[in-house]
């Protein structure tokens, strides 16, 4: 079904319930459940697969708005109960001119198996794998995600002292256990601190991430102060490396005065003057995001100040392109850099989409894809553009700012492209050699640097703070124990 179209009378169910040659019928949004036994026990499932499908979206809410799409779903799902002597291997009835459902379930209540009752869990488990269908997920969720997950909303449920002294997953282990999955998928939902602690780092040192480059960027809210922005900046040369560091990760990250906030002049000529000595710490390897966000004056003038920095200092770049009118920001940001004399081969433009990439390609920068839930570029998306132009100069990055994000873009991206048959070769430059290549013109990051990795000691503090909260066991790792990371899921 198209996605953007409105429904109409033809798409929405035109009955709750009635009797056919097949059984009893009972319609909702996604479901079609044919009773071949007795009506209640059509009615009875309809409400316990709907209620399921409502918990796994609110769920699913903190990773994506798909389901939330008025079309998503409609009568996908067919759902046939039946007793073993009567089951039926026709599909279940359609929507008259709607499409067909996209997915069959058969409940088979025959002597020996139970009620609808005894299969509540049963029941709850399939409507979440049901889900993951319809919605493409289990093209992109880790296989343990996904069965964790299902058997978490099914009721399923490890005791609670399994829970509290579980380790976070580690890349490959249990994932086919289905009893291991729901008490992973459980420990990061519901653990003592698990709101709290820094769990992007944990799943990303688990799907074998083993660096990242965190760029400046607005925070969601504009700083209006000088000392707010310096004391941001001192946090990502800083503590985000310290902290980044106590999960196994590298930690990388560039520094600039982002467009949006260049509109403020008073803080834009502050934030200037003490863009130099940030610049020149440890870690650093660009300047950036910079660029354009509505493509004022002032945003002019300062990307091109701190072009000139970055040409001063020989650090790449890292170009913010606008979310509107993005093909003729996009286009300007490239003039302005051959304009000031700096090299493409020094500059990454970040943000590109189909309409884009080719001329960023074609003028020789690197071309940047963030991979964004609901906006800016989505894994299959990328995918399909992997295959077009295979993985010269395109790397692809991950969103994990203050909307809703996927901390694990690249590794997604990474195992989809691959299932997908891009070339290994195609995958391992835009997911990782790439960015080194280019970042590593600044003399700060080297794949040295993770091969050999140094220890892991969680009793660290940094300027008298720790990571561990609520009495947690610090872990510590000499680099002979580290796990044997893979920079893709497996």
């Amino acid at each position: 079904m198209d996605l953007q179209r409105r429904l109409d009378e033809l798409d929405l169910p035109r009955f709750q319930e009635r009797v056919s040659h097949l059984g009893w019928e009972v319609r909702t949004k996604h479901f079609v459940v044919v009773g071949a036994t007795r009506r209640r026990d059509a009615v009875r499932t309809a409400q316990i697969m709907a209620t399921a499908w409502e918990d796994v979206g609110a769920l699913a809410d903190q990773w994506t708005d798909l389901h939330r799409r008025e079309t998503f779903g409609v009568g996908a799902v067919s759902v046939w109960v039946v007793d073993g002597a009567r089951r039926s291997r026709e599909p279940a009835p359609g929507r008259g001119k709607g499409p067909e459902p996209a997915d069959t379930i058969f409940v088979d209540l025959s002597d020996g198996w139970g009620s609808i009752e005894d299969r509540v869990i049963q029941l709850r488990a399939k409507t979440v794998d049901a889900f993951f269908r319809v919605s493409q997920q289990e093209q992109t969720l880790p296989r343990w995600v996904r069965t964790g997950l299902a058997a978490y909303i099914a009721g399923e449920q490890p005791a609670s002292r399994q829970v509290q002294r579980l380790e976070p997953p580690r890349p490959g282990a249990g994932s086919r256990d289905r009893a291991q999955a729901a008490l992973w998928v459980r420990y990061l939902l519901e653990a003592d601190d698990a709101r709290r602690a820094p769990r992007f780092f944990e799943a990303m040192a688990a799907a074998g991430v083993v660096a990242l480059i965190e760029p400046a960027f607005w925070l969601g809210q504009p700083r209006t102060f000088v000392g707010t922005y310096v004391d941001y900046l001192s946090t990502i040369v800083g503590w985000e490396r310290f902290r980044a560091g106590q999960f196994g990760i590298r930690h990388y990250c560039t520094v600039g005065l982002n467009p949006k906030e260049a509109n403020n002049e008073e803080l834009a000529e502050g934030v200037m003057a003490w863009l130099p000595r940030f610049a020149l710490k440890e870690g650093v390897v660009a300047i950036g995001e910079i660029g354009y966000d509505e493509q004022t004056a002032l945003e002019d003038r300062y990307f091109r100040l701190q072009l000139e920095l970055a040409k001063e200092l020989a650090l790449p770049v890292m170009i913010h392109t606008p979310h509107r009118d993005k093909k003729r920001g996009t286009t300007r940001s490239m003039d302005v850099c051959e304009e000031m004399g700096v090299d493409p081969a020094m500059v990454v433009i970040d943000h590109n989409n189909e309409e884009t990439v080719a001329e960023t390609l074609q003028r020789g920068f690197w071309a940047g894809f963030s991979i964004y839930p609901s906006t800016k570029m989505g894994n299959a998306r990328m995918v399909e553009l992997l295959k077009q132009y295979g993985g010269e100069r395109i790397i692809v990055d991950s969103a994990c700012d203050w909307g809703i994000s996927d901390c694990l873009g690249v590794p997604k991206t990474a195992k989809l492209a691959l299932d997908s048959g891009v070339p290994e070769a195609v995958v391992r430059k835009a997911c990782y050699a790439n960015a080194l290549a280019v970042y590593g013109k600044s003399g700060q990051i080297s794949e040295a640097d993770w091969l050999n990795p140094s220890a892991i000691d969680q009793r660290t503090l940094y300027e008298g703070n720790t990571i561990l909260r609520g009495g947690r066991e610090p872990r510590i790792e000499t680099p002979g124990e580290r796990r044997a990371g893979s920079l893709l899921i497996e």
